[in-house]
């Protein structure tokens, strides 16, 4: 080759200050911008709990007693149909009122027929010395069924829970319309560790 031939030309130099293009090949450098993990990463505590595979899920235990208003519904529900197995058994008129002294308070209740409406009316006074209950007090309420035939299934009851509270007064009434029909009902009242229950039948007023 002569000297005067020329040479072919060099390839151009890169320009200064561009980087090379990426190797895609390269896993090490990839970054998943849109992953779950990272986008949970940055979530709040509660939306990482919500979606963690692990949490821990309540238990039956935990729903039936894990607030003070299931655990009272499950107690009256086994209070009323104990009573009423029994008070089936005895097969005795209930009696149209009940008094009784509850939490150092003097009770008087009545179910009222009132123009084909039930109203469960409960009077309480308070002593006139000592302690007494302030607060509030939970109440179910159930009608008695009769008891099945043979070869019948027994229904199942139903039952009415309400909530009333006790005040600092010398004496107070409640009214309580009950949202079913019946002759006679089974009274279950309970405030923490203190439970009364009690049969009456309606009284009409009529």
């Amino acid at each position: 080759m002569s000297e005067t031939e020329k040479q072919p030309p060099e390839p151009a130099a890169e320009p200064k200050g561009r980087s090379s293009p990426p190797d895609y090949n390269n896993q090490k450098d990839t970054v998943y911008y849109y992953s779950r993990e990272r986008r949970l990463s940055k979530a709040s505590p509660a939306v990482q709990a919500m979606n963690d595979a692990n949490a821990s899920r309540p238990t039956l235990g935990k729903v039936m007693f894990g607030n003070r208003g299931n655990l009272f519904l499950l107690l009256g529900i086994v209070v009323i149909c104990v009573s009423g197995l029994i008070l089936n058994l005895i097969n005795r008129e209930p009696p149209a009122t009940s008094s009784m002294i509850f939490g150092g308070n003097s009770l008087s209740l009545a179910v009222l027929s009132v123009e084909e409406v039930l109203i469960l009316g409960i009077v309480k006074n308070a002593p006139q010395r000592g302690e007494f209950f302030i607060g509030d007090v939970d109440i179910a309420i159930s009608p008695v069924l009769p008891r099945a035939r043979d070869g019948e299934i027994q229904e199942e009851p139903q039952i009415f829970t309400h909530r009333v509270l006790f005040r600092p007064v010398e004496s107070e009434t409640f009214h309580i319309t009950l949202p079913f029909d019946g002759g006679d009902f089974i009274i279950v009242l309970s405030t923490g560790d203190l439970q009364r229950s009690m049969r009456l039948r309606v009284v009409d007023t009529d």
